[in-house]
């Protein structure tokens, strides 16, 4: 039985998966900005189901780099959905500080 190595040669360059990553992020990181810039207030599952990305937080971290306002406010839910708890869990909500208007 022969066995066959894959062939790598149709497979893009670091460079080329991360200049397509960096495409995608933009466009994410852009929509985001938008958002929060029309007031809309977001939570990591708001940007899961919106915008598809799982990574809110980073996207929030260099927002703030580039100079933009967002606050951080915490909402606090039960842990268990659905069931009363005495456990909580705290989710983040961004929005812009002054609307972003």
């Amino acid at each position: 039985m022969k066995t066959e190595t894959p062939n790598n040669s149709n497979k893009p360059l670091s460079g080329a998966q991360n200049s397509k990553t960096n495409s995608i992020r933009v466009t994410v990181k852009s929509a985001i900005l938008s958002a929060l810039k029309s007031g809309v207030r977001l939570t990591q599952h708001d940007a899961t189901f919106l915008y598809g990305t799982s990574r809110l937080g980073a996207v929030i971290h260099e927002l703030r780099k580039e100079g933009y306002d967002i606050r951080t406010d915490t909402l606090e839910v039960d842990a268990a959905k659905g069931k009363p708890t005495a456990h909580k869990a705290h989710i983040a909500v961004y929005s812009m500080v002054g609307g972003g208007v």
